[in-house]
This record gives C-alpha cells, structure tokens and sequence, in this order.
C-alpha cells in the first residue's frame, strides 16, 4: 500500500474505499450529477409514498361534502355529550351509507363517520362505538398519523422510519 501512496491507517478505515468510489464515479464521469439524481431518487420516493396520503385526503372531503354533517337526532345529541364528556371539542358528524365503517379524519376540527343504521342503535352501543372515535380525536391521532406518514416519505430511505410507522 505504501508504494501506492496510500497511507495504511487510512485504508483500514474506510478512507480509501472512499477514495476509490470518488475515483470511479470520476471515470465515470457522474461525479458531479451524483447529488442531482440522488435528490431526484429521493424527491420521487418522497412523492410516490405522499401520494396515497394526499388521495385519501381528497376522498374523505369529497365523502363529507356528499353527506352533509348531521345536526339532529339522538345521534348528533350523542356525540355532542360525550364529546363535553372526554373534554373533545363536538367533531362534525357523518352518516354514510349501510354498513360503513365507523372512523374518524381531521386534524383541525374532528370528523366522525357512523353508518346510516347507527340511528337505530341502542344506547349502549351507540356510547362505546362514540367513545371509542372520540378517543382517537382525544389522542389527536388524525395529527398522528399524518406527521408519522409525512415523516416516513421525507426519510423512505432509512429502514428506521418504516418500523417506527408500525
């Protein structure tokens, strides 16, 4: 190594594979595109997983404009006590369609969508199933989500961020 001109302290650490990648990519003549394509590898990444993000959010707004929010009724009535319950401020409510999924959106003021035979259910059913969404707008999990889902496609890259979404 010596005869080289390489140092062999700095070919043990690291220091001279560095050196010959540097070399490579100068024969290569890519050297000075490397960031180039490296921040659009990245920024296309970055997209590709904000994408469904953003689709959903799009989806859930066109959803609540369909619905309109519901004001009256024991369900309306429901969520608003419970809401003064858990100290929540009263999300806006959604009846959809038969059998729709019970769920909640939004970050500024809450969203809850209820089935349309939610109307029919007993009380008791109807507290667990409002508790249980209004918990989750109580833990902010809408900002949650989004900050973790926003942080994820920033650092796609880094095998950490994929676990910590889990």
């Amino acid at each position: 190594l010596r005869a080289s001109g390489v140092d062999p302290a700095e070919a043990l650490n690291g220091g001279w594979a560095a050196l010959g990648v540097i070399r490579l990519l100068a024969v290569l003549g890519i050297g000075a595109l490397l960031p180039t394509v490296l921040l659009i590898v990245w920024g296309l990444g970055t997209v590709v997983l904000l994408w469904p993000m953003l689709r959903s959010a799009w989806t859930l707004h066109r959803l609540a404009r369909s619905l309109g929010v519901v004001t009256n009724g024991t369900v309306a009535a429901a969520t608003g006590a419970i809401a003064c319950e858990l100290d929540v401020p009263t999300p806006r409510l959604y009846l959809g369609s038969a059998g729709a999924m019970p769920m909640v959106w939004g970050i500024g003021r809450g969203r809850i969508l209820l089935p349309a035979e939610a109307t029919e259910w007993d009380t008791v059913r109807l507290r667990a199933v409002l508790l249980h969404e209004l918990a989750h707008l109580r833990r902010h999990d809408p900002l949650t989500q989004a900050i973790a889902q926003v942080a994820r496609a920033l650092h796609w890259f880094n095998p950490l961020a994929w676990i910590a979404l889990r």
